[in-house]
Order: C-alpha cells, then sequence, then structure tokens
C-alpha cells in the first residue's frame, strides 16, 4: 500500500532531521512552533499549512517538493553507504553478509 502524502512528507522530514542530527526541539524552536507539532508532522499524523513549506525546504535547503516526494530507500541507501568511514564500511560488510547468509534459512 502506497503512503498518502502526509505520509511522505512525515518520513521526508524525519530524513532531513536525521541527516542534519536536528531534533524536535531545535526544529520547533529555530521556526517558533511548538515542538509537539513537529512531532505530529513526523509521525505522519499531521502536515504544515501551506505557508510552512516553503519555511522547511528554506530551513532544509532543499526543494518544497522534497518534502511530497516518496522516497527512495535503495538510492538513499547508497547515497548513505558513500558516507561511511572504513571501519564502519567493514562493519556494514559483515553484517550484509550476515543477512545474506541467514536469508535462506
Amino acid at each position: 500500500m502506497e503512503d498518502n502524502i502526509v505520509e511522505i512528507f512525515g518520513k521526508q522530514l524525519d530524513k532531513l532531521m536525521l541527516d542534519k542530527n536536528i531534533t524536535d526541539s531545535k526544529l520547533a524552536e529555530d521556526l517558533n512552533m511548538n515542538r509537539s507539532t513537529i512531532n505530529r508532522w513526523r509521525r505522519g499524523v499531521r502536515s504544515p499549512n501551506m505557508d510552512t513549506l516553503p519555511l522547511l525546504a528554506k530551513y532544509f535547503n532543499v526543494p518544497a517538493t522534497t518534502f511530497i516526494t516518496p522516497l527512495n530507500d535503495k538510492k538513499d541507501i547508497l547515497i548513505a553507504i558513500e558516507k561511511l568511514d572504513e571501519k564502519n564500511l567493514s562493519d556494514l560488510k559483515r553484517y550484509v553478509h550476515f543477512l545474506l547468509t541467514n536469508q535462506n534459512n
């Protein structure tokens, strides 16, 4: 089942916040909003009004359409892998090997 627009928005906001290490409290403070509002957005319970979307896009330095474009998990994983240091990349390789080994059991 495909996500609705509110869920897509929440997933995108969550990803951007995680990528930039921004907490609900920090975003709420920076945008002069309530922390619970940010939390509801991230959980896909509510979405911002049309006036807030451009503020979020500017804050994260992304096009506003980012918030309504579904995530491409495989692409996002590959991008994240490129950011790993050698130790974490080595750990990831071992974990992937473990998953593949146990996948058919």
